[in-house]
């Protein structure tokens, strides 16, 4: 795991100038995964809501 994270910042470092991140993820993450991110990024907030509320509600 780490090699593959070691690689992924090696690659994020030589990115072009300028690239989007967006670009930049296409290039290197197979649409599977972004999709996948994607996906967690959508449900965070609506998690966040729901965990901050049981803790409110529990204290």
């Amino acid at each position: 795991m780490a090699d593959i994270a070691g690689g992924l910042e090696r690659a994020w470092a030589a990115r072009p100038p300028g690239q989007s991140v967006t670009d930049w993820e296409v290039a290197h993450f197979p649409r599977p995964v972004r999709e996948q991110v994607r996906a967690v990024e959508e449900l965070t907030p609506g998690l966040t809501t729901v965990l901050l509320d049981l803790v409110v509600h529990r204290a």
